[in-house]
């Protein structure tokens, strides 16, 4: 087994090999971690706000669910945010896909 690594498109990526073959392992390119955290972050302080102005919703109970009623609030009270990440994520998934076909071209 070995571990190597490499710089590609100006980022480092790493190749881990087995005695069962090749696998290859992209580390995720940090925009998209940063995006990803701050997805989570804003969706955490929604969730917050959402449990602010539903008390009935048990929160603290590692086992609790919430009742049908309460998913639909929930849903329809984060529908905004998450159009609006989904459509981050979709730009950023652009705009990574572009830069990868430009790196083939002039390979």
């Amino acid at each position: 087994m070995g571990l190597t690594s490499r710089r590609l498109n100006g980022r480092d990526e790493s190749t881990f090999s087995q005695h069962c073959g090749l696998l290859e392992v992209r580390m995720m390119d940090s925009r998209r971690i940063a995006l990803n955290r701050r997805h989570s972050q804003e969706m955490g302080a929604l969730f917050a706000r959402f449990l602010d102005a539903h008390p009935d919703v048990e929160s603290e109970v590692h086992t609790a669910q919430m009742t049908d009623e309460q998913d639909a609030a929930w849903t329809e009270f984060s529908a905004e945010l998450l159009r609006r990440h989904q459509a981050e994520r979709s730009a950023l998934a652009d705009i990574l896909e572009a830069e990868q076909r430009q790196s083939e071209v002039r390979d």
